[in-house]
């Protein structure tokens, strides 16, 4: 049983990993090292395994939430060797499901459908219908990446039906987003729009900022996508709006679309203030991810009107922030095996002390137990040899009674 201690110990470690992934929901994934650090720590003190899983875990969508994929990848990796280990289905599923999810995020369309097909079947055993109605609106997701458009219809209805059982109305928000793409690419445009309604109105009615933020975002785009620039120019600014509230990390590059639907209608003046503001905005947080991004997307934009100095000039840049968030990442993994070879090096530094420490006693008792088998052995042959001279003395004795007896005799 844990000590008092150690029970206000795992319960802290508990607080911070909720702490975490709080901070995550509320688009805070910024700034939360010395939290993780300290829970991890926590957990290595307690040796408590599924724990310092879930930190990992935790961790993981965190880095997958900044764009730092491998990293993420390489958490995910960690907290999955203690899941599958404890052979709990449920927990396998999700672990599944995450993964599926950080492989569509970085673009392995085909890998992510994998791990999704393999979540769904224990979701549907367990009857965990929140699991479920996730995974496959995940799915459905991917498959219209991977140009499966009817295919990505028919989940995500199944999807949103699941999700109207749980009442989950975020999640239905966000899978008509996806239908919302999905009519776009299909140049479907009325239904669309029909489908952007229902994502803006459950936006509103599920009471996450967040999930407004992206549903302006993806009007935008809609608009756009149409060349209809006066209403995309309309829905960015209220994205902006909402995200400013909250201090939505994608609020730069929500600046620098803004720019891009200013130029298409050609207000250069407005445009260059919002591409100005998001270039501000991205130094202030240095997230090179979205600076590579921001140079890719100037680049662009003076190829397209032919000056092709400002075009080179800027795709430079945007290769210097690739390359430096690519070595960023490779520092930080490397960083954190050196914090876990550390931590395994003194475990089994300690492992070994107890190994010595154990043999050592073994070997004292050895040597112990033999020589009180020697002085009992001893004991023994003494005895036995006292035993033999007294024997001899009695005869000698005997013999001597003897002797004089006969001479009397005589």
């Amino acid at each position: 049983a844990l000590s008092l201690a150690e029970q206000n110990k795992e319960a802290e470690a508990k607080l911070l990993t909720k702490l975490i992934a709080l901070k995550i929901e509320q688009n805070s994934a910024t700034n939360l090292d010395t939290l993780y650090d300290r829970a991890l720590a926590i957990t290595t003190e307690l040796k408590d395994e599924m724990l310092q899983a879930n930190v990992y875990s935790t961790k993981a969508r965190q880095l997958m939430y900044n764009q730092k994929f491998n990293e993420a990848k390489h958490f995910y990796t960690l907290a999955g060797k203690v899941y599958l280990l404890f052979k709990n289905e449920l927990i396998a599923a999700y672990y599944y499901n995450d993964l599926g999810y950080l492989e569509e995020a970085m673009g392995n369309h085909e890998k992510a459908a994998a791990w999704y097909l393999k979540a769904i079947p224990i979701f549907e055993q367990t009857g965990d219908k929140s699991g479920l109605a996730n995974t496959l609106g995940n799915l459905g997701n991917t498959y219209f990446h991977l140009k499966d458009y009817a295919k990505a219809i028919e989940l995500a209805h199944q999807s949103i039906a699941l999700r109207k059982v749980t009442g989950d109305k975020e999640g239905i928000a966000m899978v008509l987003g996806n239908l919302t793409n999905v009519f776009l690419e299909l140049k479907q445009l009325d239904s669309a729009r029909l489908y952007q309604d229902e994502f803006i109105r459950y936006a509103k009615q599920s009471g996450k900022k967040k999930t407004l933020v992206e549903s302006y975002a993806n009007l935008a785009m809609m608009q756009y996508a149409r060349k209809r620039y006066e209403p995309a120019l309309a829905a960015i600014k209220n994205a902006i709006a909402v995200g400013k509230e909250i201090n939505y990390p994608q609020l730069p590059v929500y600046y620098m679309q803004a720019a891009q639907i200013l130029g298409a209608d050609n207000n250069e003046v407005a445009m260059q203030m919002y591409y100005d503001t998001a270039l501000t905005l991205m130094k202030q947080t240095n997230n090179k991810t979205q600076l590579a991004q921001y140079f890719a997307t100037r680049a662009d934009y003076f190829s397209a009107i032919g000056d092709y100095k400002n075009a080179y000039d800027n795709y430079l840049k945007h290769i210097q922030y690739k390359d430096a968030t690519i070595n960023e990442d490779v520092k930080k993994t490397v960083a954190q095996l050196e914090v876990q070879f550390e931590s395994q090096k003194k475990n089994a530094q300690l492992q070994t002390e107890k190994a010595t420490k154990a043999r050592q006693a073994l070997y004292y008792n050895i040597v112990l137990s033999l020589l009180i088998v020697g002085l009992v052995i001893a004991l023994f042959f003494f005895n036995r040899y006292k035993y033999r001279k007294q024997l001899e003395q009695k005869n000698l004795l005997l013999a001597e009674r003897n002797r004089i007896s006969a001479e009397l005799h005589d």
